[in-house]
């Protein structure tokens, strides 16, 4: 069912992200040429191969800006923030500013009204926007289902019996729960047999919570030292997520055994899912 899912959710997500990259591409080659047209019937001094290499450098300056705002996992650290605003303010604002004036000029050497003239550009630099603002909400909702099937993954299934070991938490429920169930003998066997530790415990058959969220972390590209402070995993089990998480995103469709890697089949599948939705963007 899972997998089911994982798959629909893949074919969806790779159709969306299809169109908002054909939007993204066709407003790039619409604002290209427009840039073009317009430096090839204006008049200057200036030669005419270097103004088109320029016409050509702010639509592509632009695209370029978008494509690294998209596509790198961008953390919430100082660096990146200042990487993000580099790529947003002097390069892809002031590369559709530029843009913007070359269609303007266009449309106004064409006769165009100065109304249109004004909001014309906009639908074709805009389509660059939009597709990028559709990639941006295409991917949250990527991280977003895998989310969610990771919690699905995790819930256990209902059970019709219930043991001690399943509900019991502190030694004084133990306590409880021996005493209703074992009748009063003259040397009653030693309580401290029966009772469970004060760790919280893991439901039979389910997925530690540590662990989903060490493969969270790690598909976010947080490192491992920051893994295991944070989880408070093993490094050793940390390590064998993070060995299954290289293997996969080499090859998503790598076969791996999840006895001989010593991680639940579970996670592997969600590391799996993501890796593919990765390598088809």
């Amino acid at each position: 069912m899972i997998i089911n899912d994982m798959k629909r959710g893949q074919a969806e997500v790779l159709t969306s992200r299809r169109w908002a990259r054909f939007a993204l591409a066709f407003g790039a080659a619409a604002s290209v040429t427009g840039n073009v047209a317009h430096t090839v019937l204006t008049p200057s001094v200036v030669g005419l191969v270097l103004r088109v290499v320029l016409a050509v450098f702010w639509p592509l300056a632009l695209f370029v800006g978008i494509e690294v705002l998209v596509r790198v996992a961008w953390r919430d650290k100082f660096i990146d923030l200042a990487g993000r605003a580099v790529m947003m303010v002097p390069v892809s604002v002031v590369a559709a500013v530029v843009s913007y004036q070359h269609l303007h000029g266009l449309m106004r050497l064409g006769g165009e009204d100065a109304f249109s003239a004004m909001i014309g550009p906009l639908a074709i630099d805009g389509l660059m926007m939009g597709g990028t603002v559709a990639l941006l909400a295409i991917r949250a909702r990527a991280l977003a289902h895998s989310i969610e099937l990771a919690e699905t993954a995790l819930t256990p299934a209902p059970s019709s019996s219930t043991t001690v070991e399943d509900v019991v938490d502190t030694p004084e429920e133990a306590l409880r729960e021996w005493s209703a169930s074992v009748p009063v003998s003259p040397a009653p066997p030693s309580v401290a047999l029966l009772l469970p530790s004060n760790a919280p415990r893991r439901v039979r058959g389910q997925v530690d919570p540590r662990q989903s969220e060490a493969v969270r972390l790690i598909l976010d590209g947080v490192e491992r030292a920051e893994v295991i402070a944070r989880t408070e995993v093993s490094p050793a089990t940390e390590g064998r997520l993070r060995k299954v998480y290289r293997t996969l995103r080499d090859n998503p469709n790598a076969d791996l055994d999840a006895r001989a890697e010593k991680v639940r089949p579970e996670l592997i599948d969600i590391i799996r899912a993501t890796t593919r939705q990765e390598a088809t963007r």
